[in-house]
């Protein structure tokens, strides 16, 4: 009985997902504040670094 259930589990392939793996930067949006000139259409900021996430599942 217990040989018949070791067969019956069956891990199915990886996955792997990657977010900016070349580490191309995602850029803010422009700042839109037009009362002061001197900062209008400047980027103050980006999103982040690179991300690696791995998952797998096993079938019973």
């Amino acid at each position: 009985m217990w040989s018949a259930a070791r067969r019956s589990i069956r891990p199915s392939a990886p996955c792997l997902e990657a977010f900016s793996a070349l580490n191309n930067p995602r850029f803010g949006n422009p700042n839109g504040a037009i009362t002061n000139p001197a900062v209008v259409g400047t980027i103050n900021s980006a999103a982040g670094n690179r991300t690696v996430q791995l998952g797998g599942k096993f079938q019973f």
